[in-house]
């Protein structure tokens, strides 16, 4: 399938799934991926369309949609497939874990920590072999790349210290004991959603082996959370031992400044809306023991506060 308009992804959507009567277009993700709702005389279903065939992707969505299901995890069962480029899967609704959480009250936010981490703990028993991607110290160093790349040079072009601050981050990244676990990587509240009062993971096909901590600082930090919600949650997981603690910082400095190099990506490709999740990351790695308002990384968010005024 060549790549279609939304209107005519659409209509090919109302031509190849028998019995729909109206297809709908939902928010996507910062992927290349669309998505839409399909609604048949007594069901919904979502299509997961992409722009070209993707049967690789497709085939890993597949074998790890079992492979979490087996792990007791909840996740959208597979529905259909139509070629390689669009998957129909369980229509999970619209309540993602950040709607949620948005007004809850505290003992709500407190289950919901209670519940993610039994979440956590099942994430972690899928085996290693299940995933072929891993976190090492390599993929580590080229997302600090892509950060320098397409946050640092692209914000602040004139700052011409982006070698140097790639240096001093790599630094304190080789401490992270790659002590590998399955995650899922985007663990976080909008690739979760909450249907019959259970949780439901989504987005996890890029599932990889990545250090202990990985996917729950990836919850803890979640910059789609408000600043009241984080505090509550981090209460939740602040049971760790001082060595434990060490690494659990680690992992969030690495993750954090992997997710602006992501969210300085979208921007400068035109997805504005990534830039309001800029500040509560760059938040988030300032509440981070290995942080200095001194270090390159400090006078260079200094520089883009001042500029950008956020």
């Amino acid at each position: 399938m060549k790549e279609k308009t939304d209107q005519e992804t659409i209509n090919y959507l109302k031509d190849h799934v028998e019995g729909v009567e109206k297809v709908s277009m939902l928010a996507g993700d910062a992927s290349a991926r669309n998505y839409f709702r399909l609604f048949k005389e007594d069901e919904t279903m979502v299509a997961m369309v992409y722009p070209k065939n993707n049967s690789e992707e497709i085939i890993r969505i597949r074998d790890l949609t079992g492979s979490y299901r087996d792990a007791g995890l909840n996740v959208p069962e597979i529905v259909g497939q139509i070629g390689d480029t669009v998957l129909l899967q369980e229509d999970l609704g619209d309540i993602s874990l950040q709607n949620y959480l948005s007004d809850a009250s505290e003992e709500e936010i407190l289950k919901i920590g209670n519940d993610i981490k039994i979440v956590l703990e099942q994430l972690k028993s899928i085996p290693s072999g299940k995933t072929s991607f891993k976190m090492d110290l390599a993929r580590m160093k080229f997302e600090i790349n892509f950060f320098i790349t397409n946050f640092v040079d692209r914000f602040v072009p004139s700052w011409k210290r982006g070698e140097e601050l790639r240096e001093e981050i790599l630094k304190k990244l080789e401490n992270i004991n790659i002590k590998p676990v399955f995650a899922h990587r985007d663990f976080h509240s909008r690739n979760i959603f909450i249907k019959n009062d259970s949780l439901y993971l989504i987005d996890f096909q890029d599932s990889l082996l990545a250090p202990r901590y990985y996917d729950e600082v990836s919850f803890v930090f979640d910059p789609y959370l408000e600043p009241q919600t984080g505090k509550i949650i981090f209460s939740f997981f602040n049971d760790k031992t001082k060595p434990e603690f060490e690494q659990f910082y680690l992992t969030a400095y690495q993750r954090n400044i992997k997710a602006l190099g992501t969210f300085g990506f979208q921007y400068f490709k035109g997805n504005k809306k990534f830039f309001h999740s800029i500040k509560p990351t760059i938040n988030n790695i300032k509440r981070n023991i290995h942080f200095s308002d001194t270090s390159l990384l400090g006078v260079f968010f200094s520089l883009l506060e001042k500029e950008y005024q956020i």
